[in-house]
């Protein structure tokens, strides 16, 4: 930043990628000001705070009181879907969510006493905010533009009028908000269809095209049983590896809390389960998530006040339009809540038919909605509590004390008052009996457990079924208390004990047990760590020292086999956490292996397609991908030596070792050896956590750094070259093992000048002058008229010039980049990368006139306020 404003390429994985632009959000803005270790440390803290202050105004802007305001903020930042979302590194989204609040916030201002221009430049700026929020969230603020909008109408209705003439007028500003919304955000969006959807394998909206991505698009739902991880966090553990990383007097308490549910899970495996386990279980991911969705006790606990008061057809503490509201907000949580069931459930199938939903991934996101209204009906509730018992006053006489106001309201209060009374000590009652019957269950859920991946057969193990049964029960129990709490928490702010001079401690009682109850539940959620140990700052291993240099110029990937024996298989997990994850990135290593990658582009699904191995006649296939886009190191088990010359070249034997090494614990790292084996017989591996691991040169170790001498040069000049506009032919011949990609390279276009084919012969060399991932400047000369191939993904964004001079980009290799350069001798070719400017031009207006109205309604509100001579 600020150059990724203009494009950003994303050269790390594979063969590089558009990754889009970067955006004018609050996200880049902190980007800008802090440095990447201060963004690391501050940013999810910052984003929770803009939630906490967005959630603030929009219940101020509604009238409620500084109670009601604070707890609702509060209950937004420390909701577990909010605040691990942050931790994960996400925090994105809370920013969306506060942009929300503040449309919201800026519509709800809005009286039929506003002047009209005032009103109209409030929904403007209520548009660019809803604008922003998809700016940082993506798919996600898409859907939460939605939510504001079914809001900003129903709002409307509740307003006085003809039927007609409300809706009409909901219409007219939801279209207001629409179109400012659409003004600033035209760059996002720009982006993600060029990049998510354009281009894209499987987003179709041709029926064929959902059906087959309906596994895709639902991996990540929320069993429905999981559902119950609204009321009782870790029920089904936190997350995949808990207490990880959690500050050290804090791992005791939350040891065995790992996650075991079923978010995340490939659905094929449930299919395996419910069809009884016969035969042998598909492959797949078991989990791949956490049950990070706790909305808090009292959050739920007064949201249900709030509803069941809202339903008293007389006498209810609501006003008919917050009623209404209420009513509204019940809706949408309860819809948002079976949409997240996804394919647990028939209610997604039928969002899934509406056009490009079927592009959305992971229904579960729709929890992040049920969280938000959740926290507006909690904050009606708070409000309603204030006014008609925390504020009401106990009257001129001598205030009665807690024990004789309880007797005093038992005998005055309302059939509705005695009702919940009665309701809530149920529902204590019936929340031990379900505890009860949990730990009856022991024997059938360590049968599940061992099914998923958890068996008992050492209890002492953190990951065994009975450890994490044993803390799954310990949160039911916390659970159980804090629920007793909160309704009696509760039932003394219904009973009076907290009125008028006690208003106060009842305020702080509210507000201690919310913030203890959510903060106890999102603890798990905050990592720790040293990023110059993590990283090996200073003292990094020769390993990656080695690949570090010059890495533009070749890449390097892991040997991902099934391996037989445990200890080499061991190295995948440190490879593709630790090093593919972290150190590649920190270290720009650039790797042929895809870390992530939700949606795969055509053409890179074709190309992968067109060199797959399927059998062992085709492995040297392996190979050809290696060599196509000039991978030239390996990591794996030396041990594969001979195999992957055997196998995969067995003409030319072009793999050797460089260097063999051990993995290692790091320097200074104390390790207790429970047998009297060498470390390196018992395994570092199970000893430690894969962070304080590293490699250790040892001319016997068991793992080896490989060269792939047949792989193409980064950048190669040809004389020979064939031009063929049929993909299909092209792809053929790049898989077809007689061809050698060394003596000639494919062109699919054809360019101005260049003739259908080379002549032949040495063409010349070419050599690195700068290297940037937007801007490259090679040096080349020629001997010949060459075609100069650049072994990084082809876009038709990517300008290059010769010599100066503008010249057609050409698609080689069917997915490369190339050039032709016609006259023989030196040559300076640059490649330079960047979107179209328009979108962002849009924005940027878009964003200065939302600072212009802004200030406007700032100095309108201060001329209001001013008082007359």
């Amino acid at each position: 930043m600020p150059g990724g404003l203009t494009g950003m390429w994303g050269e790390l994985s594979y063969f590089g990628g558009n990754g889009g632009t970067g955006t004018l959000d609050f996200t880049t803005l902190f980007r800008i000001l802090l440095n990447p270790v201060f963004f690391a440390k501050f940013y999810p803290a910052l984003t929770l705070l803009m939630l906490g202050v967005g959630a603030w105004t929009f219940f101020r802007q509604l009238k409620f009181s500084q109670l009601a305001a604070t707890l609702g903020a509060l209950a937004a930042m420390l909701n577990s879907t909010f605040f691990s979302t942050s931790c994960w590194g996400i925090a994105a989204q809370p920013i969306a969510l506060s942009m929300i609040f503040f449309a919201l916030a800026l519509v709800v201002t809005n009286t039929p006493q506003t002047p009209v221009l005032v009103r109209w430049c409030r929904l403007a700026l209520a548009g660019l905010c809803v604008g922003m929020n998809v700016m940082e969230a993506a798919d996600v603020g898409a859907l939460l533009s939605m939510l504001a909008a079914a809001f900003v109408f129903f709002w409307t209705l509740t307003e006085e009028g003809a039927p007609l003439q409300k809706a009409a007028r909901g219409a007219g500003r939801v279209a207001v908000v629409a179109v400012f919304a659409g003004a600033i955000a035209i760059q996002t969006v720009t982006a993600l269809v060029g990049t998510q959807i354009q281009g894209v394998a499987g987003t179709g909206q041709d029926t064929q095209s959902k059906i087959e991505k309906w596994d895709w698009a639902t991996e990540w739902s929320l069993p429905k049983v999981e559902t119950l991880t609204l009321v009782v966090p870790g029920l089904f553990g936190y997350k995949m590896n808990t207490p990880k990383d959690m500050m050290p007097f804090l791992q005791d308490a939350y040891q065995n809390g790992a996650y075991w549910g079923g978010v995340g899970r490939t659905p094929e495996i449930d299919r395996y389960f419910a069809a009884g386990s016969q035969g042998s279980q598909p492959m797949g991911i078991m989990r791949f998530t956490g049950g990070g969705n706790y909305c808090g006790i009292l959050v739920l606990l007064v949201a249900a006040w709030a509803l069941a008061q809202s339903l008293r057809r007389k006498n209810s503490v609501f006003a008919l339009r917050d009623r209404r509201m209420i009513w509204f907000l019940g809706l949408v949580a309860v819809a948002c809540l079976l949409f997240s069931w996804g394919r647990f459930a028939p209610f997604y199938y039928f969002l899934y038919q509406l056009p490009y939903f079927s592009t959305i991934r992971n229904p579960s996101k729709f929890i992040i909605f049920f969280g938000v209204v959740l926290v507006m009906i909690f904050a009606y509730g708070v409000d309603a509590l204030s006014r008609r018992y925390l504020a009401a006053s106990p009257g001129t006489g001598k205030v009665p004390g807690p024990v004789e106001q309880i007797k005093n309201w038992l005998v005055k209060s309302s059939p509705f008052d005695r009702g919940w009374m009665v309701a809530s000590i149920g529902l204590v009652i019936a929340s031990l009996a379900a505890w009860h019957e949990y730990l009856a269950r022991k024997p059938e859920m360590l049968v599940f457990l061992g099914k998923v991946g958890f068996p008992d057969t050492d209890p002492t193990q953190p990951t065994s079924g009975s450890a994490l049964l044993a803390f799954s029960y310990g949160e039911v129990a916390w659970a159980v208390v804090l629920f007793a709490i909160a309704v009696v928490l509760v039932l003394l702010v219904i009973s009076g004990c907290f009125a008028g001079r006690r208003a106060k401690w009842g305020g702080i009682l509210l507000v201690s047990f919310l913030i203890f109850d959510m903060g106890r539940a999102n603890l798990p959620w905050i990592n720790h760590w040293n990023y110059k140990e993590k990283y090996e700052v200073g003292s990094l291993n020769p390993i990656l020292q080695f690949l570090e240099k010059d890495t533009y110029e070749n890449r390097v990937a892991c040997l991902q086999f099934p391996l037989p024996e445990p200890t080499l298989g061991a190295f995948l997990n440190l490879y593709n956490i630790e090093w593919a994850q972290h150190h590649f990135p920190y270290y720009n290593i650039q790797s042929f292996d895809i870390v992530q990658q939700s949606r795969m582009p055509e053409d890179m699904l074709a190309y992968k397609t067109a060199l797959a191995a399927t059998d062992p006649a085709t492995l040297p296939r392996l190979a050809r991908e290696w060599q196509l886009t000039s991978t030239r190191y390996l990591l794996g088990p030396a041990v594969f030596e001979a195999p992957l010359n055997e196998q995969l070249d067995p003409m030319q034997h072009r793999f050797h070792i460089l260097q063999r090494f051990d993995v290692l614990p790091k320097p200074g790292v104390s390790v207790t050896k429970p047998v009297d084996l060498p470390l390196k017989d018992v395994g570092a591996y199970n000893l430690v956590p894969l962070e304080q691991l590293t490699a250790v040169p040892t001319n016997n170790g068991d793992y080896a750094l490989f060269e792939f001498t047949g792989a193409l040069p980064r950048a190669k000049v040809y004389g020979n070259w064939l031009v063929n506009t049929n993909d299909a032919t092209n792809l053929s011949t790049l898989g077809d093992l007689r061809f050698d990609p060394l003596k000639a390279v494919l062109v699919s276009t054809p360019g101005s000048g260049l003739p259908p084919a080379g002549s032949g012969g040495e063409a010349g060399s070419v050599k690195y002058q700068s290297y940037e991932s937007k801007h490259i400047v090679l040096a080349a000369k020629t001997t010949v008229p060459a075609v100069l191939l650049l072994n990084d993904k082809y876009d038709p964004n990517w300008q290059v010039t010769v010599d100066g001079k503008p010249v057609e980009l050409l698609r080689c290799n069917y997915v490369m980049r190339g050039v032709y350069l016609p006259s023989p001798g030196e040559h300076t070719v640059v490649f330079d990368f960047s979107l179209p400017h328009r979108p962002l031009y849009v924005t940027l207006a878009a964003l200065v006139l939302g600072l212009c109205l802004g200030g406007f309604l700032l100095v309108s509100r201060k001329r209001d306020a001013t008082p007359v001579a």
